[in-house]
């Protein structure tokens, strides 16, 4: 995966040909290529951002107090066994009978 410099790069290079295009219809293509590398700039930072928070939520316990808190809910969040992003999973309903006369 290319990095978010690398992207930017691309669109500066982009735009400086689009400067340099011979039709309209050149520059517009080229400036639409432009807005795209922007995207992914745009994009990679927001993943990153979001990766280095789960990883924080990881690293501080977050996940587990969540997990305590959550086990009367029936909903455990867990880390990604990947990247540390936290994922909600439902987890089924047990019906227990002696619960149920109480």
């Amino acid at each position: 995966m290319q990095t978010i410099e690398n992207y930017l790069q691309h669109a500066a290079e982009c735009r400086q040909l689009a400067a340099r295009a011979r039709t309209s219809e050149d520059r517009e293509m080229i400036l639409k290529m432009v807005e795209t590398w922007e995207e992914l700039a745009a994009a990679r930072e927001k993943m990153l951002k979001s990766r280095e928070r789960a990883q924080s939520l990881v690293e501080t316990g977050a996940v587990d107090q969540l997990n305590k808190t959550a086990s009367a809910s029936s909903v455990v969040v867990a880390p990604h066994k990947d990247a540390a992003i936290e994922t909600a999973i439902e987890q089924p309903q047990i019906n227990d009978p002696e619960k149920q006369d109480a």
